[in-house]
C-alpha cells in the first residue's frame, strides 16, 4: 500500500501500510 493505512494481514495481525 502507498497510503498509511491499517489492513489485517494474512498472518493475523494489523500491518501499517506506508
Amino acid at each position: 500500500m502507498t497510503t498509511t493505512r491499517f489492513a489485517p494481514s494474512p498472518t493475523g495481525y494489523l500491518h501499517i501500510g506506508n
